[in-house]
């Protein structure tokens, strides 16, 4: 399996602060009160992202208005024999059709800031990533 970026940190800044705890996963969010579901991985918009695993296009949101999320995608891979659904969203461009077959490695899309993440600073441009069961 392949990270979703070549450059792989935690979006540092969120909210106009420093706040990396705040772009991991798990209880991290509202003081602890709020669970995160994925990571949020610094990412300039137009930043390639990749495919972790050979796997099938689930879904394409190519609406950057339809969720908060933007556009998005969703990934079906299987691992040791168990079915997984790996999420990317506020992309920038989708290069990808739903159905479509990919392997591991191929560029699927390209970062960007839609859905509630428009007009963020550039500091806080980041690609939320799920691993989903």
């Amino acid at each position: 399996m392949r990270p979703p970026l070549d450059h792989m940190r935690l979006r540092r800044f969120s909210n106009g602060r420093e706040h990396q705890i705040a772009s991991a996963y798990g209880n991290v969010r509202d003081s602890g009160q709020t669970i995160h579901q994925g990571w949020d991985l610094e990412a300039c918009p137009g930043t390639f992202a990749y495919a972790i695993s050979d796997g099938t296009i689930l879904k394409v949101n190519n609406d950057p208005n339809l969720s908060d999320y933007g556009r998005f995608i969703v990934l079906e891979f299987a691992q040791e024999k168990k079915q997984y659904w790996a999420f990317y969203a506020h992309l920038s461009h989708i290069m990808v059709r739903k159905g479509e077959k990919v392997p591991e490695g191929k560029p699927i899309a390209k970062t960007g800031q839609s859905g509630n993440a428009e007009g963020l600073p550039l500091r806080e441009a980041h690609l939320p990533f799920e691993i989903r069961t």
